[in-house]
């Protein structure tokens, strides 16, 4: 499938079968927001996908975008997981992408959601840490072993 020179390029991905996929990379972007920017580009498909996150007929294709796009999905994924106004499933759902991407860029965004009051956003953090594997999170995660909290 040929995209015209208007539209986001998909980034190369490697899931061009995916509905999902194929929707993003065939969506051309509103006036306001094409650019030559590859970056702005990038950041358009996270945002689009991040919002896809909660319809479940995309998530699991949204969620598989995000992770094609590894770094460039990272500080939109740690904004999301940080805020406690998002919806928990979003929330969650950002986690589990930080770790499958396993980018140590995420890893201090993360630890600090091992302090949330929620208890699942507290085991996905640990979760997602652990899948980044970053020796740096060794100590957050021992504190967090502490953690008895039984909602």
């Amino acid at each position: 499938m040929a995209f015209a020179a208007s539209t986001i390029s998909a980034c190369d991905l490697d899931f061009a079968t995916g509905a999902l996929v194929a929707m993003c990379a065939a969506a051309p972007l509103s006036a306001s927001a094409k650019s030559d920017d590859p970056d702005a580009n990038s950041r358009a498909i996270v945002k689009k996908n991040i919002s896809l996150l909660e319809d479940q007929r995309y998530r699991h294709d949204a969620m598989l975008v995000l992770i094609s796009l590894k770094d460039a999905a990272v500080p939109a994924l740690k904004q999301v997981a940080l805020d406690p106004k998002e919806k928990l499933s979003q929330r969650l759902d950002a986690l589990e992408v930080l770790g499958d991407i396993k980018s140590p860029l995420a890893t201090s965004s993360i630890l600090d959601t091992l302090k949330d009051t929620n208890m699942k956003i507290r085991r996905a953090s640990a979760k997602a840490l652990g899948k980044i594997g970053d020796k740096s999170s060794t100590e957050g995660l021992k504190v967090a072993l502490s953690d008895f909290d039984t909602e």
